[in-house]
């Protein structure tokens, strides 16, 4: 049995989730106080750190699914597999690229 290190983050529960509360609360905290009344925007900074963390775990977690893909990509017999795999990694690629 191969290890499940190449299962992209869609495969995960909750990622999209995470990734969508952190978006929301940055929108959230920007539109709050006016443009010299700062205060309310204060802890924006804190949102926009965790956010990081999420990208460098995605970043992290693709890395290792890249690696995956390269040691067991020719050795699996099953096509289908094969494809849906590189698909998929090939789509998380173009979303990190376009949208973050």
């Amino acid at each position: 049995m191969l290890p499940q290190l190449g299962r992209s983050w869609s495969g995960v529960p909750g990622h999209p989730a995470q990734l969508h509360i952190a978006e929301m609360a940055i929108i959230w905290l920007s539109m709050r106080g006016g443009i010299l009344y700062t205060e309310p925007r204060d802890s924006m900074q804190y949102v926009l750190y965790v956010r990081l963390a999420i990208l460098v775990i995605e970043f992290i977690y693709a890395i290792m699914g890249i690696v995956w893909l390269a040691q067991y990509y020719t050795s699996c017999n099953d096509v289908t597999a094969k494809n849906v795999t590189l698909g998929e990694d090939c789509k998380d690629r173009l979303e990190t690229l376009t949208i973050k």
